[in-house]
């Protein structure tokens, strides 16, 4: 009887440390791209212009629970931006700004995730042209929609040079849908 007994711990215990680790595994998410918004907002000659891009595309593995098991990797096409205007947005694929001919994407990857009090802090590699910097992210994940915002100086990244007219800050904010794969 106790031989039984002991498999059968043995056995319950296998099974309940197994299906833990299927539970700390990261979700896989698709991105809704035709849903999916990405903004921005910049000061030029003292007023706010604002735009977006579109088409982004990425892989997302998050867990709630589990942050830190988390990697978020998304590209997004400069070839979108879209100001309202068009010789506005022909300009700002030019040499003078994104060099879209040359550095065709803008590019995340994730380092770490972690939770924090308003919802989840992302720290990663942010790729504009040739540059590539360290940025934490804020965001928050509610019904399948990742929604953040930061600011990025755009110097930093060599889009637009240097301006007295033109804001050096460039805030940025997204809107995510996904679906679980």
């Amino acid at each position: 009887m106790r031989l039984s007994f002991n498999i059968f711990s043995i056995s319950l215990l296998a099974v309940f440390l197994f299906g833990f680790q299927t539970v700390i595994n990261p979700i896989s998410y698709k991105i809704n791209s035709s849903a999916a918004k990405v903004s921005f907002i910049i000061k030029n000659a003292g007023l706010n212009v604002d735009g977006e891009f579109s088409g982004l595309s990425g892989n997302i593995n998050f867990d709630k629970e589990n942050p830190s098991a988390s990697k978020i990797e998304a590209t997004i096409p400069v070839k979108s931006i879209d100001t309202g205007i068009n010789k506005r947005d022909n300009h700002l694929r030019s040499e003078d700004y994104f060099e879209v001919e040359t550095y065709p994407n803008i590019k995340f990857v994730s380092t770490s995730i972690s939770a924090s009090k308003e919802g989840y802090n992302v720290k990663g590699n942010f790729t504009i042209k040739k540059t590539t910097k360290s940025i934490s992210i804020p965001f928050t994940f509610e019904n399948n929609v990742f929604v953040g915002k930061f600011t990025i100086d755009r110097r930093d990244y060599e889009v637009g040079g240097n301006s007295w007219i033109m804001g050096d800050k460039v805030k940025i904010s997204f809107e995510i849908p996904v679906e679980a794969l």
